[in-house]
Order: C-alpha cells, then structure tokens, then sequence
C-alpha cells in the first residue's frame, strides 16, 4: 500500500488519557445503581420475548464483549429524530449509507465493504439484494427502505457476523425489530394510541403516523399507519447563488441567403427554396427556404468586415446563448441534485392470543410502498453545439410546414431539434409480509426451556424501475406525460422497464434456556430454519415511438425546380406516421435481452451459541452456525450451485476489578454470490444457441472474512470509556475478471473470486457523566465521544486474472471524531444536547486503482474527487409540558458551514451503483446549509 496509509498520526491519544484520567479518579468509588445500564452507553432497549412480557436486551446479549455493537431502541431514534435512513447513522462514525444515486439507498457501508456484503434483515428476515443490471441501462441497485416508525430497536454489528446473521454479513449486519403492541400500551393500561408529526427542512419531508394497540383479556393487537412526502435533499445555499449558467446551444434558421456570396451590402439568394403542395396546391405562392442548423455554413473568409446588413443577418445563424437559474440548468455541470419526489406509505398490523400464562400464538402483517420519482437533469434538455452538422439533422431535409422551420430539423435517430430532451427514472419499491408464530415464554424457568419461538414468514419484496425518455414538448417546457404523435414531426419517447423481486418463506425455530451451577451460568440459545426463496429480475418493456412526416418531389411539367427563389423545389406530403419498435420483439443478445432472469433455491441452517459467566471476573461467549445455500434455474447461463459454510463467533471478557474490563472478539464471516453474480456477466453481443462456447456460468466460492477485535472498558461514577482496536481480512472478494480458457486459447469474462483486502482501525466510544466527576454539577449533565479510523494495509489481486480492478476502497471512510455535550432532566421533562462533528478528508490514495492488463500494471483513478475535512454543530432540543406530549426541535450545521461528505461525493466514484457523470459539478454534492427538523408525539 502507500506509504501515505502509514502516516497519519494517533491525534486522538490525548483525548482517552484525559478521559481515561477522570474515569480512573472514580474506578474504586462506589458506583451509582445506573452505572451498569451507563456501561452500555444508553445502548439498553426493550423487546417482547412473550406476549405481554418484557425483558431487558443489550449489546452484549448475542456476543459477551458487546465490541462493534451499537443497539438503538426506539426511543433512541425519536431523540435523535432519525426521519431517514441517513440520520440512523449520523451520529455513528464507522457506518455509512451507501447513496444509490436516485434517491434511494444501497444498504450500508461498514469496515470498508458494503452493499451486499453488510447483511439487512427485519425480524430476522432477509431484505431485498442490491441488484444493478449490467451496463449502463436501468437497473436500481436499491435496497428496500426500512420504515422507521415501525421499528421498536435496531441492531449494528461491525465485524464480521454470519454465526448471528446468515450470508452477507462480512463487514457486519444492521438488524431491526418490528414494534408489538407491548410497545405503544403504558404500564398498568390495556390500551396506547401513539401519533407523531414530523418535518425536515432539509428535503421538506413530512412524517405522518398514527398507531393504536389493545390488550383484553388474552388477546392484544396492533395497527400503525405512517405516510411520508418529501423531496431531494437541497445543498448549502451557498452552492446555488454563487452559481451562474449562461448556455450556448443548438439553434436553426430558414438558410435563405448564401453566406459565400455577397450581394451589394446583403447576400445572393440561396437555392433552397421549396414550396409544399398542401399549403400552395397550384405551386404559386412565395417560396421558403429550408432550415439548417445554426453555425451549420460559414461566411467566406474574406468576408472580415461584414455590412451592418450582413451582420445582422449573420447574427441570425449563430448558436443560442442563454442564461438560465441554476433550478432551470441541464446538464453535467448541474449544481442542484435531480428533482426528486419521494413518497410512502406503510401499514403494520399485529396480533396474538395467550392461551396460558407461558403460551400465545400470533400473526403479523406488514405492506410498505415507497415511491422515488426522478427527473435526471444531467441530460441536457437542448442540443450541444458539437452537433452543429447539417447532415446530421438532415433526415428530413429541412423541409417544413408553414414557419415553423424548425419541424425540418430532424436528427439521424428520428428526434426533432425542436423538441426538449428529458429523462425520467421512476422507482417503486413495495414490500408484503405476512407471517403467523407461537410463543413460549417460561419466567420461572423450570422446565426444560426457557424460551421457545416457532416462526414462519412469507415475504416478497419488489422494485420497479423505469426509464422514460420524452422527446415531445416543445423547448423549453417540459411534459413528463408527452407522448411522440403524429403532428409532432421528430417526438420521440423511450421506456426501458424493470422488476426486480425477491420472495422468501422462512421456518425458523428460536430456543432458549439458562443454567447455573455454582458461580458459573450459562445462556444457552439455538436456532434452526429453512428459507426458500426466489429472485426473479423481469425485463418487461424495452421500446420506442417516434414520429416522421414525409415529403417527396414533385415534377410539374414546365417547372425545374432546382431550389432557386425563383425556381423552388416542390413538394407534396406522403403522411405522418408513429413508428413503434418493440425491442423486445427482437433477437437482442443475452446483455440486453428481455423476459424473465429466474433463480430459485433455499438456505437451511442450524445455530447455537451460549454465553457463560465464571462469576463475577471472566465471561467467554462461543457462537457457531452452519449454513447450506443451494441456487437453481433452468437457464443454461446462469449458475446452478451448492455452498456449505461454517461460521463461529468467540468472545472474552476478563474483569479484575468491577471497573475495568479488558475483552477479544473473533468472528467469521461469508457471503455465498449474489443473484446479480449467478446470473453471470455476459458479453454484449453474445447470444444464448449461437456463442454458448464463449460463455461458462459463473464458479465462485463464497467470500469470506476474518475479525479480530480487541477492547479496553472502563467504567465507574464518572461514565464509561471503550477503546478498540479491530483488524478485518476479506479473502475471495468477488469481481468481473478474465481469465485464459486453454480449450478456447482465449480469456473468458466473468465474475470470479479475485481481491484479497486487510483493513485496520481503531474505535473509540465513551460517556462522561458530569454529577459522578464532581456532586456540584447537576444530575444529568453528560459529555460523549466518538471517534472511528480505518487504515488500509493490503490490497491484492489474484495472479492469475486479468483486467480485474484491484478492490476500490471509496468504502473507507474518513475518519470521523464526534464530541457531545447534553443535559436530560431526571424527570425527562426536557433536554438539550450540542454535537460537534469532524471528518478527515478522504484520503486520495484509496481511490486509486489498478488492474493488469495485456501490456502489463494500468493504473487508474476511481474518483475525479476526493472530499476535503469539514466540521459541523448540531443542536437538538424535547420539551414534554405533559406527560402525554413531546415537543422535539434540532439545527443543524448550526454555522452554515459549506462542506461535502465523502458519502454524498461518492456517487461519482467507480465503485457507485448509479454512477454521477465524472467532472460534474463539486458543489452538487454540498451537504445542506442549516437546517432544522422539528416532531410532536403524543402517546395516550
């Protein structure tokens, strides 16, 4: 690697010795009874075990040392007013969204991989795959949203996490956990009604949701509503006004002079002159002249000090300088994102009967619709002055009906220079759940078991993605609905459309049981399923309508017609007609080819773990699972596999005082190939029957990842203090490469396992409580910091592939320090908290890449941008003047500081889904100046 990875210093080495010097000045003093809860940094949530029945669950409840957890509940998320998926992780450096370039997302990016390699699930339920068609047509990559109003606790694992969460979890998981109706009742009612309003200035998103739940007798249901309406995040002011567009484009004129001859002080006629019969049917009346396009003939060069008459004629074929707003401006150099509208809306039903105190049994319902609606203004709406050719707006001749003279300006692909240029990306994402369980709930723990759920889950997952090119509203309007007609000679309209769906069925069976013998006690847990699924990617629609109006020539007996004002050429209209191409119906190659990509298989899997505790000193956590994955379909292309995989997590935790705690983790991670890498790349061009010879299915083994955590806990009155160190290896990292085929004596194309990559960092997390470092401070004041760094160590390609790109790490993040100051009432009646972020510019080196070509090492950039350090203030605020209402209000970038974020600046990168034209504008990426969110919940 760069030696610029090894040199950077540890800067925040002063910040834990002052840390770690107040928490030692309280490491023997006795701790206050929250002290334990304060050890898991507030990361402490509630979720139903049983109908009705509540237990405490922690980020040491699945792995001992609890390194790399961070657990949210759902208060959590109302304080941090998380609207989105990006404020989920706003305040948690080492995680990421990954921007799918249209609004929606790509899942996460954690320990420098993301997407399908950081797994997603919802109630232990598979999300949807991040799929890209191959090459540049639509395709959404997009995950599923998860709305967060249904959310009761989410869980991020950093690391790698198969033995808890299955395939996909190689840098880590983000687990979320559906609401029950134990989650809206208050304690000692049998009804709650809760209702939440919120409103975020940054995109003008509005949150609705309504929810209500009930228990009586032995039954107890849920029902929530929530509906959101938003638009696309708006920069910094700052980006917009101090940009001015001033435009030159592509014009036309009725060539009624030829430039090359002067005439006295104007120019000779030229021989372009036409007459149509359906205006003039006795061919009498004053000729026109044909349109060219402007800049199309120029002026002879001796013509260097034109008359005041030819000027002014002259001025008249020239291209068209305009000046435009920055909302009004196309193209790549756009400093505003694509118009965006975002809207959503989800319902959430659950119900149970206990049938005895121990046993219930229930069912859940769940539907989620969300809506992004694009139009891609990196297209220029006009046409660029390098298509200033004649000939090539010459299709109809520069022939026209009354002065419309731009109708005789039609390009080579039938579009007409008349008509704007737009293009729409629609996305629509839906998700149904249905699912029915039985519980079994033992709090008095005399029975074999403790816990037991038996589960099954239907789940079908569907993105639509459509591109629609409109070519059909005259300039400079624009009309997404247009359509290409008859009477608009050269509209044009394209739709290429997909679906991508996912369907899973998933039995799983979840038990529990604790056992003590002495001081030593054990948690004993196990899990066994089966998920059958389906992946069907379905090209539906790939088609074209443009519409032409025909002339011919027509021969008058004693008129020449050679194109002189005196003598124009005459024409007669043959019709108007809408060509419709079906592309579909073509015998398009496998890269485009239309219909139904179909992979059916299922998971089997079977897990245990148990954590146990040697009294009060040594805790040792063992996890393992085994997972068989089997991929079939009937397309002789598209690999038909089985992969068995073994994961296991190991923890350790010694403690020799109740203050100090020093832990290990060692995890494993996979990830059997995606449906996007079992369908193979294929070649454009390639057709299945004719070049199957040129094509094998894809052979890969799953990825795999190794974690090692290593952490330093130190608790006490004061607060807590957590220092880790971390070292991932991904192994067999999947890309497309070549490879030499000896029967073919040629390289073959696909994806194979071809990058091995060592990262390393450090994590950094702590609370300061003000009261326990000195009794004069008010109870409830408290300080928190943050701080993530990942380092780069080995980036490797396998030897014997070629034109494989080396692994691009524009998924690192910049380091990131963040320092908070808050104060919460002991009674909760109100807050305030202050946030002060930092980020590290993006290192350049890690946007570099390589691959071995032909001619040997080509070396290459991923990025044409690199983000620069930026800091930022937040401030957040709640009010509860009853019990039953909170007022919440934040600010952010309190400053109006300008900056750009490394994952915003990321969708130009090479590693992007949809990537964002390179040498566009920095400035679009701007993070928004300041901006406020503002909530009112009420529970009853």
């Amino acid at each position: 690697m760069n030696s610029n990875y090894l040199s950077v210093p540890f800067r925040h080495r002063s910040l834990c010795v002052v840390l770690g010097m107040l928490l030692c000045g309280n490491v023997f003093a006795a701790d206050k009874p929250k002290a334990a809860d304060e050890a898991d940094q507030g990361q402490t949530l509630k979720s139903l075990q049983g109908v009705g029945k509540r237990v405490r669950t922690h980020r040491r409840e699945k792995d001992v040392t609890g390194l790399g957890k961070i657990i949210k509940s759902s208060e959590t998320l109302n304080k941090q007013q998380v609207i989105d998926i990006r404020d989920l992780v706003r305040y948690d450096p080492g995680v990421a969204v990954v921007e799918q370039g249209r609004g929606a997302s790509s899942g996460y990016s954690i320990r420098g991989v993301d997407k399908n390699r950081v797994a997603t699930t919802v109630d232990g339920i598979a999300q949807v795959q991040s799929y890209a068609v191959q090459g540049a047509r639509p395709g959404s990559g997009a995950i599923n949203e998860v709305e967060y109003e249904n959310i009761a606790s989410v869980e991020i694992s950093k690391g790698a996490s198969s033995s808890e969460y299955g395939s996909g979890s190689l840098g880590g998981a983000v687990g979320f956990r559906t609401k029950e109706a134990e989650d809206l009742i208050g304690a000692g009612k049998n009804w709650g009604v809760q209702a939440k309003t919120a409103y975020s200035s940054k995109n003008r998103q509005w949150v609705k949701s309504l929810g209500g739940a009930f228990r009586q007798g032995a039954w107890e249901g849920l029902l929530q509503y929530t509906t959101r309406r938003g638009e696309a995040i708006r920069p910094h002011k700052d980006a917009v006004n101090s940009t001015v567009y001033q435009i030159t484009r592509l014009g036309g004129y009725p060539n009624e002079y030829d430039h090359r001859y002067a005439d006295g002080d104007g120019f000779k006629r030229s021989t372009e002159y036409f007459i149509l019969e359906d205006e003039c049917p006795d061919f009498n009346c004053t000729p026109k002249a044909r349109a060219v396009v402007s800049n199309a003939l120029k002026p002879v060069e001796a013509l260097s000090n034109p008359t005041a008459k030819q000027q002014q004629w002259l001025d008249k074929t020239q291209h068209i300088t305009e000046r435009v707003s920055a909302s009004d401006y196309t193209g790549p150099g756009r400093v505003l994102p694509d118009p965006l509208t975002y809207r959503t809306g989800s319902w959430l039903a659950r119900g149970a009967y206990r049938f005895s105190p121990r046993h219930s049994v229930g069912t859940v319902y769940e539907n989620t619709v969300q809506r992004y609606d694009t139009r891609d203004m990196s297209l220029p709406t006009f046409y660029p002055v390098t298509l200033a050719n004649r000939e090539y707006f010459g299709l109809a001749g520069g022939v026209y009906r009354g002065g419309r003279y731009l109708d005789g300006l039609v390009a080579e692909g039938g579009t007409g220079l008349q008509w704007s240029r737009t293009q729409y990306v629609d996305e629509k994402h839906r998700k149904q759940r249905w699912g029915v369980f039985y519980r079994y709930n033992n709090s008095d723990k005399d029975s074999a078991l403790d816990t037991a759920q038996l589960s099954f889950d239907h789940q079908n997952i569907r993105i639509d993605n459509t591109l629609e090119k409109r070519y059909c509203s005259e300039y400079p309007t624009v009309d997404k609905n247009c359509r290409a007609t008859a009477d608009k000679a050269g509209s044009y309209n394209h739709t290429d459309a997909n679906r991508y769906s996912e369907r899973h069925h998933l039995l799983r069976l979840d038990v529990g049981k604790e056992l003590k013998w002495g001081a030593v006690r054990n948690r004993l847990s196990a899990s066994v399923g089966v998920d059958r699924f389906e992946s069907v990617l379905n090209r539906n629609r790939y088609e074209s309508d443009v519409a032409a109006r025909e002339y011919e020539l027509v021969h008058v007996p004693g008129r020449r017609g050679n194109g002189a004002f005196e003598t124009p050429y005459l024409y007669r209209k043959v019709g108007e007609s809408v060509s419709h191409v079906d592309y579909c119906q073509q015998n398009l190659s496998s890269f485009y080819a239309c219909g139904k990509r179909r992979i059916n298989g299922h998971n089997a899997f079977f897990g245990l773990r148990n954590n146990i505790s040697f009294g009060q000193y040594v805790d040792v956590g063992l996890g393992v699972r085994y997972d068989r994955h089997r991929f079939r379909s009937s397309d002789k292309w598209t690999a038909s596999n089985s992969f068995r995989n073994w994961s296991w997590n190991t923890g350790l935790v010694v403690k020799p005082t109740a203050n100090i705690a020093l832990s290990y983790r060692a995890s494993s991670g996979y990830r059997v190939p995606s449906f996007q890498e079992l369908f193979g790349y294929r070649l454009p061009g390639h057709e299945q029957g004719k070049d199957d010879k040129f094509h094998r299915p894809t052979e890969v083994v799953p990825e795999k990842s190794l974690n090692h955590e290593w952490g330093l806990t130190l608790k006490g009155a004061a607060g807590t203090l957590e220092l880790t160190q971390f070292d991932n290896r991904y192994r067999g990292l999947i890309a497309v490469s070549e490879k030499y085929d000896p029967e073919l004596k040629l390289g073959l194309v696909n994806y194979r396992n071809a990058q091995d990559v060592r990262l390393k960092g450090v994590n950094i997390a702590g609370r300061l409580d003000g009261n326990g470092v000195w009794d004069k401070i008010p109870d409830g004041l408290y300080a928190t910091v943050a701080f993530n760094r990942i380092k780069p160590k080995s980036v490797k390609n396998r030897p014997d592939l070629a034109f494989v790109e080396s692994y691009l790490l524009d998924t690192v993040q910049p380091s990131r320090y963040i320092l908070g100051l808050g104060y919460d009432h002991p009674e909760k009646k109100w807050g305030a908290n202050l946030n002060f972020t930092y980020s590290k510019p993006k290192n350049p080196d890690e946007l570099r890449t390589y691959y071995q070509g032909g001619t040997g090492r080509i070396n290459k950039a991923g990025s044409a941008f690199s983000s620069k350090a930026w800091k930022t203030v937040d401030v957040s605020a709640y009010y509860s003047p009853y019990k039953n209402l909170t007022l919440r209000g934040s600010v952010y970038n309190l400053a109006n500081y300008r900056y750009v974020t490394w994952e915003a600046l990321r969708q130009t990168s090479a590693g992007a889904v949809n990537r964002h034209a390179e040498g566009g504008n920095y400035a679009r990426y701007a993070a928004p100046g300041r901006n406020f969110a503002v909530s009112v919940e009420m529970k009853f």
